[in-house]
């Protein structure tokens, strides 16, 4: 593109862009009832809707299929059985290999016989520290490729939203060969079934355990002196209550924290010495007293037992159920989340024993998800941006890492969020000054076809021409009628250019970077 074109392209980006932070805020929701589920005539506009909270955004011609399937067939079959896909597993090929299980990934990386006692634990550690270093990266496009390609939207969704609530950091330590496994054996099997599995399978892995320092609590004791020795660390119990189930406000005291830390003394990780890697309950290190939690009375002695017992509790106590309601009502209907969808999820959590499938559903087909005051409201986080405007033009992962690099310049990276809350999910968390230029930024590479880490044929999906350019690419990235202000930026932008591919160019970018596509 020549510099005239560029020049246009990044000053009017900018100018869009700016403006989606002075979008009015969402308007005051009026008081809605929950109905019946039943199958309701979608508009086109509906369709768009559906598929920009429950998918990543609809690819060309999806929002049709939506429309003439409606809601409650096109939920059926995202919740349903999973069918194979060839084109996502050819896709997958150059990132797959991050997903091993630990003790697959060390022994590629060290030799099968790594466990022959020739090398040290601190050996171990510093050889997988060297070669791990597009780990991280090449988890990310594993998911980046999934989110984009599958046709499992609502699952990749649920994956992603999964990976924020129970976050780990994969700089952390040896975080990070547990943390492709993480995702793929725990919580993708799980995020659409019981959400008492899910975090159960949570609490027994090492990438967790690790993160939040469990790994090394052990129950207090003292030496023959009468002295305090050993460690008891709360970090996890804090936040499997804080944040994994009751909530903040979930009514729970300091002595709660405590019982439960002592509670889930002995969840551990097994060293390479021991036999490789993965979850070890060690009894040694488990407080055997009696505790109350929550006030419920735990006999001592009931060693791992006792902590699935905990679990059990939290995942099914009510308060649980109106925390992970909550969450997922922010998720996919509104930053403030109605009440009435709330009161809703609640009880189709606590009616189904936490199965997040029927819950989805119910926030799905209530009627505050279809008002026309949340639609087109939720600020698009850096992630669903990019995957959403890759699924719109076609683009795709290239086969190396350089998309992670573009996710993680934005501000959210797969994997490296470092506090337990995870990437923020409300727009006040990502429309600053910062947040902006970068989408900026993002826009016009992606318009240029100068993306790192992307194969995009603008030509083949957008090959209209002429005056038809402007509305052909609206309706494929907008599907709706784009304001006056927009227009008048891309006629502007375009005007007096001739050639085919800056105009396509200018288009895409100016259209990417709009207040409108920056929301869904």
């Amino acid at each position: 593109m020549h510099k005239l074109g560029r020049s246009l392209l990044v000053g009017s980006v900018f100018a869009l862009v700016g403006a989606c932070a002075r979008t009015p805020p969402v308007a005051m929701l009026r008081p809605v009832v929950a109905k019946p589920a039943v199958e309701r005539q979608l508009s086109a506009g509906e369709g768009r809707h559906l598929l920009n909270r429950f998918a990543f955004g609809p690819k060309p011609g999806e929002v049709e299929q939506v429309v003439k399937l409606g809601a409650v067939a096109w939920l059926d079959a995202q919740l349903g059985p999973r069918a194979p896909d060839p084109a996502l597993e050819q896709a997958l090929t150059p990132y797959r290999s991050a997903m091993e299980a630990p003790e697959a990934l060390v022994a590629r990386w060290l030799g099968g016989d790594w466990q022959d006692g020739a090398m040290r634990d601190g050996e171990i550690r510093k050889e997988i520290k060297d070669r791990a270093k597009d780990q991280l990266a090449r988890i990310a496009l594993t998911e980046l490729t999934r989110h984009i390609q599958s046709e499992r939207q609502l699952e990749e969704v649920m994956v992603d939203f999964w990976t924020n609530h129970f976050n780990v950091f994969g700089r952390k330590g040896l975080v990070r060969i547990f943390a492709g496994d993480f995702i793929e054996r725990t919580l993708r099997p799980h995020a659409l079934g019981r959400f008492e599995e899910l975090l159960v399978a949570t609490a027994r892995h090492p990438a967790m355990l690790l993160y939040l320092d469990n790994a090394r609590s052990r129950a207090p004791r003292e030496n023959a002196s009468g002295e305090p020795r050993g460690g008891l660390n709360e970090n996890y119990a804090r936040e499997l209550l804080e944040l994994h189930t009751l909530g903040v406000d979930g009514g729970y005291k300091q002595g709660d924290v405590d019982a439960l830390a002592r509670i889930l003394t002995g969840f551990s990780v097994r060293r390479p010495k021991e036999g490789g890697f993965g979850f070890m309950f060690r009894p040694g290190a488990h407080d055997g007293s009696e505790k109350e939690l929550l006030g419920q009375h735990f006999a001592g002695g009931g060693g791992e037992e006792e902590g699935l017992r905990a679990l059990s509790l939290l995942a099914r106590h009510p308060a649980t159920a109106r925390h992970i309601a909550t969450k997922l009502c922010a998720r996919f209907v509104a930053d403030e989340p109605p009440p009435a969808c709330v009161e809703a999820a609640t009880r189709s959590y606590r009616e189904s024993n936490g199965e997040i499938a029927r819950v989805l559903r119910t926030i799905a087909l209530h009627d505050s998800f279809w008002q026309t005051s949340v639609q087109n409201k939720k600020l698009k986080t850096p992630l669903e941006l990019v995957v959403s405007s890759a699924r719109a033009l076609g683009a795709r992962p290239d086969g190396s890492l350089g998309l992670a690099k573009v996710l993680e310049r934005m501000g959210e990276p797969v994997l490296l969020e470092s506090v337990p809350t995870g990437h923020p999910e409300s727009e006040s968390e990502w429309a600053d000054t910062s947040g902006l230029l970068s989408r900026m930024s993002y826009a016009s590479l992606l318009g240029a076809g100068r993306l790192p880490g992307v194969e995009l044929d603008l030509e083949k999906v957008l090959s209209a021409k002429g005056d038809e350019l402007v509305p052909r690419a609206s309706a494929l990235l907008l599907g709706a009628p784009v304001r006056e202000r927009t227009v008048a930026t891309l006629k502007n932008a375009v005007a007096g250019l001739d050639d085919p591919e800056a105009r396509r160019a200018i288009v895409v970018a100016l259209l990417v970077g709009s207040p409108e596509y920056q929301r869904q």
